[in-house]
């Protein structure tokens, strides 16, 4: 399988630095920054979510304006202890290690998930190949984000859960919640699995994980709950076109009033609902996941196209479900994939904004549930 880890890492090297070199922003100057300048600022002691100091930094480092809005990492607290060494280190050097950290997160997760859904061994490249051109993987390195430590805590929760090492399953749900509202629909299927299961060392794992890291960043800044307070309720910074089905409310209809934003999510959370009430008592994260993201990322009030990187497990469920089947089963969806993946690259290349992308998660959720229809159960191919 080493041929195509490297493969999958070439793949991704030359696709994200594609598309960091086709984006707005000067070279080198991109959604890392935030990161970057967030970790300089809580080392010094100081408001890491202050964008004063950030716009600063940025145009230290060659930015130029007029800028879009200053970069200011909108991640909470008990993030902050994450991304604080590469504060420690020169902006150059620090971007060079974050993306290393961002590939390596991603293999470590494709791997696993691979294994996880029983991929056909002798098939294992279609699974690399798969995550290799999905492009919200690709944009989240080229442009610095934190996703793929997000993709990350959902493999490691899956893999330990299953291996019934509960503790650890909780702690990797520290990294699940650096965006906790992207994958909402999780957090109320955790209680909910917790409480019938009653592996409670789940909770004391994810607890001692978000105590720790949120008083590692009240060490650095005794202020610092009541500052990202103060990032989402008393500035503007957050709330821009959100390219979310919620957001085209929020501007088109409500003209501003962002709690339309909430209207799809009260919808999946009633979805949630009725399908918990009908597989709550077989409950198996493995399979059930892949459609709890896809409707979370698809209704969550708040998200941006690179956060797409967190469904690599639907892609991954996906392929493997459909890897088996004759190619007149698969043909469709695939082709129907790589177009997704290629007007999405389209939009890139010529400079849309993200508010252009408002359509992808919707269109990842339907063209998983057309190929789950063409593939069997893993429990009907495994049996």
């Amino acid at each position: 399988m080493t041929q195509p880890r490297w493969l999958i890492s070439l793949c991704l090297l030359v696709v994200s630095l594609c598309i960091a070199l086709t984006g707005d922003r000067p070279t080198g100057v991109n959604d890392f920054a935030e990161y970057w300048s967030a970790s300089r600022q809580l080392l010094r002691r100081q408001n890491p979510y202050a964008s004063q100091p950030k716009l600063a930094m940025e145009l230290g480092l060659g930015a130029r304006e007029p800028l879009p809005p200053v970069m200011v990492m909108r991640n909470p607290p008990w993030a902050l202890p994450l991304v604080l060494p590469l504060g420690l280190l020169s902006y150059r050097a620090a971007q060079l290690l974050w993306s290393f950290i961002g590939i390596a997160a991603a293999l470590v997760s494709i791997g696993l998930l691979w294994r996880a859904y029983s991929g056909p061994k002798q098939l294992y490249w279609q699974g690399w190949l798969s995550a290799g051109v999905f492009l919200p993987l690709a944009t989240a390195i080229a442009i610095g984000q934190i996703g793929p430590l997000v993709l990350l805590g959902i493999t490691g929760f899956l893999i330990c859960q299953e291996k019934r090492q509960d503790v650890w399953a909780g702690a990797f749900c520290l990294l699940i919640a650096i965006k906790p509202h992207l994958v909402f629909l999780f957090w109320p299927a955790l209680l909910l699995w917790v409480l019938r299961e009653r592996r409670w060392r789940v909770l004391w794992g994810l607890g001692l994980a978000l105590t720790g890291a949120t008083a590692l960043a009240l060490g650095f800044d005794t202020q610092v709950l009541h500052h990202y307070y103060e990032l989402w309720i008393e500035t503007r910074v957050v709330w821009e076109e959100i390219p979310t089905p919620g957001g085209v409310l929020s501007l088109l209809i409500g003209h501003g009033q962002h709690w339309l934003a909430y209207v799809p999510a009260i919808g999946a959370a009633i979805w949630f609902a009725l399908r918990w009430g009908h597989d709550g008592r077989d409950w198996q994260w493995v399979e059930q996941i892949p459609l709890l993201l896809l409707v979370s990322v698809a209704t969550t009030p708040y998200a941006w196209f690179f956060d797409q990187v967190v469904l690599l497990p639907a892609v991954l469920q996906a392929a493997a479900r459909v890897s088996a089947r004759p190619v007149r089963k698969w043909l469709g969806p695939a082709l129907a994939y790589i177009g997704i993946n290629v007007l999405t690259l389209g939009l890139i290349l010529v400079h849309r904004t993200l508010f252009w992308y408002v359509w992808t998660a919707s269109s990842w959720l339907l063209l998983y549930l057309v190929t789950m229809r063409r593939g069997a159960t893993l429990r009907d191919r495994f049996s």
